[in-house]
């Protein structure tokens, strides 16, 4: 179980993460024995959690999403005949789907939504309001990857705004006085002349 993220609560610690290349949000006693476990049932992430007044969670994470349109065959076995039958399997497009999961404090799944990308993203911080949620993380894009934030309601989000060129990442933010601080991380080479 690789974890990316654990948030406390009274009776015990909630741990984000992922199995085997699917999400795994669960929640354990201090001595480590599990209370409850939640997993999407498919290909994804979990990158981050935050509490909800009511004692629920908001986790944040992203799926790989199958383009039906495009179908790349399996060889199968090849028949008496000596023809060989393929199985036709939809092709991934990654992980496009950015999640966002809201889950009881017993581990029942109350309701999802989700904004599917037209690139690969890796969501990394969503930070909840009363109004409702923002999120920061990366797109990759043809120059590598840039910095992306989604602001979302409790059941959609609008498009990412985009924010660097390239190589950049924005890893997390936190509200202030209704203003959004985010922190990232840009890689870039300056150019130095001399007179």
């Amino acid at each position: 179980f690789d974890v990316s993220t654990a948030i406390l609560t009274k009776n015990s610690v909630v741990l984000v993460g992922s199995r085997s290349g699917i999400a795994e949000i669960s929640a354990r006693t201090f001595e480590g024995v599990v209370i409850w476990k939640f997993s999407p049932p498919q290909t994804s992430i979990a990158t981050d959690i935050e509490s909800s007044t009511d004692g629920s969670f908001w986790v944040l994470g992203s799926s790989e999403v199958l383009d039906s349109s495009t179908v790349i065959s399996n060889s199968g076995a090849i028949n008496p005949d000596s023809i060989v039958v393929s199985t036709p399997s939809p092709k991934s497009r990654g992980l496009v789907s950015l999640n966002v999961w809201h889950i009881s404090n017993s581990g029942q799944l109350v309701g999802t939504f989700s904004h599917i990308n037209s690139s690969v993203s890796f969501p990394r911080a969503l930070y909840l309001t009363s109004e409702g949620i923002f999120i920061v993380g990366d797109l990759q894009s043809a120059s590598g990857r840039v910095g992306a934030l989604w602001i979302c309601t409790f059941t959609s989000c609008n498009s990412p705004l985009v924010i660097g060129n390239s190589e950049t990442s924005l890893r997390d933010l936190t509200l202030i006085n209704k203003e959004i601080y985010i922190v990232g991380l840009s890689k870039r080479s300056e150019e130095h002349t001399s007179e």
